[in-house]
């Protein structure tokens, strides 16, 4: 027997999710345009909207001239982006950010909070959590209704369903159940998921990527990690393990990776292992203007300065950096070969750099020819989607519920 009820709520709920996430890919739409778009009538779309609007989800902006003979004037519609609110916290080693954002990524309230190695994993979850919470104390009855989750994005292997830190890498103890923590402190919905992740879905909740169905997510700098999109969706991989890029083995023989095998591409690309490799090799004479960057101290050989360097065109760094670069590019095409995606996104500090950039495309396509399909591209937001990944996991969950908010 159908379920009628379910049936039609399903329905609503499914065409409310499909208009809020046209008009969050389009920025504002008309009625007419939306019906169109939508394969519906305008007596629905317009009953969907006036929902939508007196939900305050929906704002209706100035009439514009809808280009037709009569000369009608149409009203646009826009998600009320700035009126719902995202609790926020970014993971990733011992210095934690915890703050509160909109949809369009403003923020309104940011700490910063550093934890010692004697503080357990449970014990730095709620340390988070009580400034979330001390937060929310300062807000009016109003304004805590405006928030429509909390999001959080955690380094290491993550189990985004069961919320469980399987493996942090040294973050804290493996198998923590954040979830359960959090949600035992807050009547929100929560979504948990590994850091790379959560930017990677920012990548595609943003800029849609016209229509790309596979796409696979590269984070670098100062350590490398992945993520794949297949169908519109994170693919997590059995085990939660998939894209790990860093921890694939590049030489059975190398060093001791942090995970407990030998020769991760981290351990050779790393930018913590190409600092040790240059501070052997560290002088005026072998490395001038890596030597005249860091003011002759080994200590302030780092990231920004290696970059700077191999700019410059420091032999010694330059050296060092192609080689990481090399294995870089055999990473991508082996990926490539693997899986096949339509698109590759690269993010982080080390593609800001032309000279990086230049080299790497120049490799991909000495080592991988040019006969493939797949597309490379920096993405459009570079360096500017770590603190919006941890938001984009709970506003996509507000567009594809049609904003329903429910608790937990």
């Amino acid at each position: 027997m159908i379920d009628v009820g379910k049936s039609m709520a399903d329905v609503r709920i499914s065409n409310r999710a499909a208009l809020l996430k046209l008009l969050y890919a389009r920025g504002e739409l008309s009625r007419k345009q939306l019906a169109g778009l939508m394969n519906l009538t305008p007596a629905t779309i317009t009953n969907i909207a006036a929902d939508l609007i007196d939900e305050q989800v929906l704002a209706e902006g100035p009439a514009k001239n809808g280009g037709t003979r009569s000369g009608r004037r149409e009203v646009a519609l826009t998600l009320n982006l700035k009126r719902f609110r995202v609790m926020c916290a970014y993971i990733a080693e011992r210095k934690v950010a915890v703050y509160c954002m909109d949809l369009e990524g403003e923020e309104f309230f940011h700490a910063d909070l550093g934890f010692d190695d004697r503080i357990s994993g449970a014990g730095m979850v709620n340390s988070v959590c009580d400034h979330i919470q001390e937060y929310l104390n300062g807000l009016s009855s109003e304004a805590r209704s405006r928030i429509i989750g909390i999001g959080m994005g955690i380094k290491g292997v993550f189990d985004p369903v069961g919320g469980v830190s399987i493996r942090s890498f040294g973050l804290w103890e493996d198998n923590l159940n954040v979830r359960e923590i959090v949600e035992s402190r807050f009547d929100f919905k929560v979504h948990l998921n590994n850091n790379v992740r959560c930017i990677a879905n920012a990548q595609k909740l943003i800029h849609h990527n016209n229509g790309v169905r596979s796409l696979l997510f590269i984070k670098y700098g100062p350590l490398i990690g992945g993520a794949l999109i297949m169908n519109g969706a994170l693919f997590d991989g059995h085990g939660c393990q998939a894209m790990e890029v860093g921890h694939t083995v590049v030489d059975p023989g190398g060093p001791v990776c942090r995970c407990g095998k030998r020769g991760c591409l981290e351990t050779i690309i790393g930018f913590d292992v190409m600092g040790k490799l240059l501070e052997l090799q560290y002088s005026r004479a072998r490395t001038p203007i890596l030597h005249e960057i860091t003011g002759g101290e080994r200590t302030n050989i780092g990231m920004e300065s290696i970059l700077a360097a191999y700019d410059r065109g420091d032999q010694a760094v330059v050296d060092t950096v192609n080689r990481a670069i090399e294995y870089l590019a055999l990473e991508l095409i082996n990926t490539i070969v693997i899986i096949n995606p339509e698109l590759i996104v690269l993010y982080g500090r080390p593609f800001e750099s032309g000279a990086f950039l230049e080299r790497l495309e120049g490799e991909v396509r000495r080592i991988g020819g040019e006969s493939r399909s797949t597309v490379i591209m920096k993405s459009q937001s570079n360096l500017r989607l770590d603190r919006f990944g941890c938001a984009s996991i709970v506003v996509k969950d507000f567009l594809d519920t049609g904003a329903v908010l429910t608790r937990p």
